[in-house]
């Protein structure tokens, strides 16, 4: 198995993003967070080499849950993400944009309002993504298992590690 290199490069941080959170940040830091049924969306923009992260776990919000993290519903978290970034000096015609996570991690419950939260959450933010009027630049979505990601903001390659399976960028 492929060893992975954790560490930002010199004089950077690796930023964690947990369940609702929107990180923006510049090189040399890294972006990462640990999906299960949730949804990490990255936005990049190659030529200000600004990137951000936003950790979805649900794809609406319910009425009257203004004050939730701004990552929090796929629905909220995919604006909010990149006005953040527009604030930073980015583009919008320029950034990258790229999804992963959608697990069903509870093969069992799949059919139930729960268990099928990973396929509501992989279509909420591909559709999301369209409607914004972006096209995916790549993806790492589905499947039966958790995955880690890392989103390096010097190249905008992401790094993606599922569960018992070898690295890939992407």
């Amino acid at each position: 198995m492929t060893k992975l290199n954790m560490d930002s490069p010199a004089g950077g941080t690796m930023h964690n993003v947990g369940i609702g959170g929107l990180l923006v940040s510049f090189p040399p830091d890294r972006l990462r967070a640990v999906l299960g049924s949730c949804i990490g969306i990255t936005l990049w923009d190659p030529d200000v080499k600004v990137g951000g992260l936003v950790h979805c776990l649900l794809p609406r919000s319910p009425v009257g849950d203004e004050n939730s993290p701004p990552g929090k519903y796929i629905e909220t978290a995919l604006p909010a993400l990149i006005d953040a970034l527009l604030k930073e000096g980015a583009s919008r015609d320029k950034l990258e944009v790229k999804i992963f996570g959608g697990s069903t991690m509870f093969r069992d419950l799949a059919t139930g309002s729960v268990g099928g939260l990973g396929e509501r959450n992989l279509k909420t933010a591909q559709q999301a993504v369209k409607d914004a009027g972006f096209t995916l630049k790549g993806k790492c979505l589905g499947g039966e298992k958790g995955r880690m990601i890392w989103l390096d903001l010097n190249t905008g390659i992401v790094t993606v590690r599922i569960i018992g399976e070898s690295p890939r960028e992407i």
